[in-house]
């Protein structure tokens, strides 16, 4: 009797610990993120790769400007249907929401050193996501939006981004 109750023990603990390891290896790091954080997050996969280590691009800080088509239309109200029509390419339609950012990045350059710089990301109206240096461009961006810290949690967004690079490296 006392082997048959340590074998069931042992198979019960076994499943547990089974059933534990496999919610936990489900709940990744991209999923935690809200809308606006997941937006920034697959911009800067798509950026990344204009950089010289995509793997090394990490948020320090920033604005990110995130509206799905609801957020615009509260945001404008009578004015929503004009605005719509005026601002938003047909890739954000297409795509289903405005988004454009001011942040301060970290990289690691081609000789290996992690640098700091400010800038401005967008989609164009051909659907094409940009990124410009704000130090290339100082008069067309202020970079005063670079520094807030207080926007989104840029960390949650740091973390997907390193599960991303070591589940793709």
């Amino acid at each position: 009797m006392k082997k048959k109750f340590k074998v069931l023990l042992i198979g019960c603990l076994t499943a547990i610990v089974a059933i534990g390891i496999a919610l936990l290896s489900g709940c990744s790091a991209v999923s935690k993120l809200n809308e606006k954080e997941k937006a920034t997050y697959d911009v800067l996969i798509e950026g990344s790769l204009q950089f010289k280590n995509p793997a090394s691009v990490r948020v320090l800080s920033g604005t990110v400007n995130y509206y799905d088509v609801d957020d615009y239309r509260e945001l404008y109200g009578e004015d929503f249907e004009e605005r719509y029509e005026s601002v938003w390419s047909d890739a954000d339609k297409e795509r289903g929401y405005l988004f454009y950012a001011y942040l301060r990045l970290s990289t690691t350059n081609g000789f290996g050193s992690t640098t700091s710089e400010n800038y401005f990301i967008a989609y164009g109206e051909d659907g094409d996501l940009n990124i410009w240096d704000l130090n290339e461009y100082p008069s067309l961006f202020g970079d005063d939006d670079c520094y807030a810290t207080d926007d989104f949690d840029y960390a949650a967004v740091n973390a997907a981004l390193e599960e991303y690079w070591e589940n793709y490296l």
